[in-house]
């Protein structure tokens, strides 16, 4: 039951984090937000549950692993510490996820994902072009993430299951069972439910102004599903399908083209071509 009490604090408190964070971004960009009515906007709430309920989950499935060993095996002193460790990692993560994506919005109109963070490899020029207000946003943010943590702490942390040393026969099948009915329901939650397509992005849209779908969307979420899909791109190019060596056999068997079906409109093969580019000038103002 304890393990219950637990799981059930811990799926709120996340949620109660993501819904603060909600407000926090409507605040912060509620002239776009009002442009739809009041009825279109609490929509959010709803609409947003589902991928939130998802995301914490994939928590949870960690968390209650140390839970049952705690149960089963013991070291509960220890798996308790992993368990706030961890959490208190993906708090600060959700913090800096957040407040980057409330200075990327300004600019870029789009949620965190991973082309935007593939940007850090180059960290220099990410912090050269950032703002004072975008520093100051992410530090909020981050300020909004240590109170929560300070909440974990005394709300939800002090309920992490304790080892009940005075095992039973009934109570030793229960421990054994509980890992896989447990783990098979928060994989339920993490796909979304029971229909036949996991949940996906799409789910949590639902209205023509695009700022309320962004809001509904999970960021955590969103991002490390956005990482996952790009995954190839940490690796190597994913438009590479060819060696140099191949690419220049190639290039070199076509000038070897017997065949040659090129027409020649200047008198040398060789002309000095300049080419002007003008970026972001209209037709208008040419």
């Amino acid at each position: 039951m304890s393990n219950i009490t637990f799981i059930v604090r811990y799926l709120l408190f996340w949620l109660i984090y993501f819904l603060v964070n909600r407000l926090l971004f409507v605040l912060l960009f509620l002239d776009e937000v009002t442009k739809s009515s009041f009825l279109e906007i609490i929509k959010v709430l709803p609409k947003s549950i589902a991928l939130d309920i998802s995301f914490i989950c994939y928590l949870l499935v960690f968390v209650f692993f140390f839970i049952w060993i705690s149960s089963v095996i013991g070291f509960n002193r220890f798996c308790k510490k992993i368990a706030f460790v961890f959490t208190i990692i993906f708090i600060l993560i959700s913090s800096l996820i957040n407040g980057g994506e409330v200075a990327l919005y300004t600019e870029w109109k789009t949620k965190l994902n991973f082309t935007a963070i593939s940007h850090l490899s180059n960290p220099l020029e990410v912090f050269s072009t950032a703002s004072l207000s975008h520093y100051f946003i992410i530090l909020f943010f981050l300020f909004v993430g240590f109170v929560f943590i300070i909440m974990y702490k005394k709300k939800v942390h002090l309920s992490f299951p304790k080892n009940d040393t005075r095992n039973t026969a009934l109570k030793v099948l229960l421990k054994a069972t509980s890992l896989p009915i447990i783990l098979g329901l928060l994989l339920i939650g993490i796909r979304g439910g029971l229909q036949a397509i996991p949940i996906n992005l799409s789910d949590a849209y639902f209205s023509n102004n695009l700022i309320l779908n962004d809001i509904a969307v999970n960021s955590n979420w969103n991002l490390f599903q956005s990482i996952f899909m790009s995954k190839t791109n940490l690796k190597e190019n994913p438009y590479q399908n060819h060696s140099n060596k191949e690419c220049e056999n190639f290039i070199k068997n076509l000038y070897l083209e017997k065949n040659d079906t090129t027409t020649y409109v200047l008198t040398t093969k060789t002309p000095n071509i300049i080419l002007l580019i003008l970026e972001s000038w209209s037709a208008d103002n040419i």
